[in-house]
């Protein structure tokens, strides 16, 4: 996470293609989840688009290939709260393009 923002766009694309060729085993899979919540999430990343866009794609790509206990615990809980009303307009946009993004990418069994 100390790397500069260039650097952490490419290491997000870089992760896409593999994950969509189920080349990362489940564990890797998992710490990639946590560093996309993280960066996401983290609010001095928050006005860096090209930075969000590349981690939100990374997000999609790989919350429907881990259990979904896991995104449960690690996900679901780390982003709930952002788009409440209690939070900047800017933020809750960010909080709900979170939820809706994980949302559409683990299906109607992972939203029951």
């Amino acid at each position: 996470m100390d790397w500069d923002d260039k650097m952490q766009k490419e290491c997000a694309y870089s992760f896409i293609k593999p994950l969509e060729l189920d080349l990362i085993n489940k564990r890797n899979k998992e710490k990639v989840v946590k560093a996309a919540v993280l960066i996401t999430t983290d609010d001095d990343n928050a006005e860096n688009d090209d930075l969000m866009n590349s981690w939100i794609k990374v997000l999609e790509t790989v919350v429907s290939r881990v259990d979904i206990s896991f995104i449960s615990e690690n996900v679901v809980k780390a982003i709930k709260d952002i788009p409440s009303l209690k939070n900047q307009f800017v933020k809750r946009k960010r909080g709900n393009r979170l939820v809706f993004s994980v949302a559409k990418n683990i299906g109607e069994n992972g939203i029951d």
